[in-house]
């Protein structure tokens, strides 16, 4: 029987995607949060509370940001 992960758990996971897509992308670490906030139109603190689990990434935001590193490979 496969271990159930938490909510949060699922949201940290899919963080950690974002963010080694953003380090194959080459996006410097301390430019990630503004330069997700560009890409997808929320906020500074919004970005950052998905960024640590703290709140789900939505279909959209996640369908914003594959648009735009697939327009712009280097977000910035």
């Amino acid at each position: 029987m496969a271990a159930e992960h938490s909510e949060e758990d699922r949201h940290r996971a899919l963080a950690a995607f974002i963010e080694s897509m953003l380090d194959r992308h080459g996006v410097p670490e301390r430019q990630r949060i503004r330069a997700l906030e560009a890409a997808i139109g929320i906020s500074y603190t919004q970005v950052r509370r998905r960024m640590i689990g703290e709140a789900p990434w939505t279909i959209d935001e996640i369908k914003k940001l594959a648009d735009q590193m697939l327009k712009n490979p280097q977000l910035v």
